[in-house]
């Protein structure tokens, strides 16, 4: 049971790793943090654009001050020229208000250019490294996938934990277990062919025996009969010869031919 939860696990953090290893894929990375480089670069543009419109509002506010203060100046050199000196100091005053307003926006407009110096600066600044990390992504994607290669290559080798190696060494094991297995009924079956075999010569031998033995037999009645064919011609011959000569032996009464005598003349018989 416990092998087989910690083959899940393995299989389940393998599985695990490589969906990591594809989430954080260098080359998606990048192009993700380009996108996000630029994607600053468009918001500093937009705000430098509403710092400058801001700008030409606040100096257009400035330009109306300092068009207020030198209206009310002139009114009051108007009103000193007609002897009205409480009306000239109305226009005074009303000067005053509008120089302290002229002075207001004039620091306030030298800040939003200051700062629009600054921004512009620095947007020119990020744009070139916006086009300095676009020219370098191909680049950064090629020795990504290097280093990926060089990764597997060096797994492939000399990175293989003690759990895949125990591993592989029980499938082997196993795969040497059922080699053994099928070797020895693969010999088994040899010695069974072969007994069988031996038993199919033997049977085929004993036959072969039986029947040369039938042939032997066959060939020597074979051979008996025509020897008793020849003998039996030889006596049919002897028979026919034998009577004629006999007749010949018994005109002469006072001559007797010995046994022996009539044998050796069946033999030249036989012999001519």
């Amino acid at each position: 049971m416990w092998r087989i939860l910690e083959r899940i696990l393995n299989i389940f953090k393998a599985k695990t790793e490589k969906a990591l290893d594809k989430i954080e894929d260098p080359v998606e990375m990048m192009r993700l943090a380009t996108i996000e480089f630029e994607q600053a670069i468009n918001k500093s543009h937009k705000a430098l654009a509403e710092v400058m419109a801001d700008l030409k509002i606040k100096e257009k506010t400035l330009e109306q001050a300092v068009f207020t203060s030198e209206g009310w100046w002139d009114k009051a050199k108007m009103a000193k020229k007609d002897g009205k000196e409480e009306l000239a100091g109305k226009a005074l005053e009303q000067k005053a208000i509008s120089d302290t307003k002229v002075n207001e926006f004039t620091a306030l407009v030298q800040h939003l250019k200051q700062n629009v110096d600054l921004l512009k600066k620095q947007l020119e600044k990020n744009k070139l490294k916006l086009e300095e990390i676009r020219s370098k992504e191909s680049i950064y994607a090629a020795k990504a996938e290097t280093a990926k290669a060089q990764k597997q290559i060096a797994e492939s080798l000399g990175g293989l934990n003690n759990n895949a190696l125990s591993n592989l060494s029980k499938y082997e094991d196993q795969i040497n277990k059922l080699e053994a297995k099928s070797n020895a009924l693969t010999e088994l079956n040899e010695v069974n062919s072969k007994l069988e075999d031996e038993f199919a010569d033997l049977g085929r031998s004993s036959r072969a025996n039986s029947d040369m033995e039938l042939l032997n037999e066959e060939l020597e009645k074979e051979e008996e009969q025509k020897r008793l064919k020849k003998e039996e011609s030889n006596l049919k011959r002897i028979q026919q010869s034998v009577p004629q000569k006999t007749i010949q032996i018994q005109a002469s009464p006072k001559i007797q031919i010995p046994e022996s005598s009539k044998e050796d003349k069946l033999n030249n018989l036989f012999n001519k």
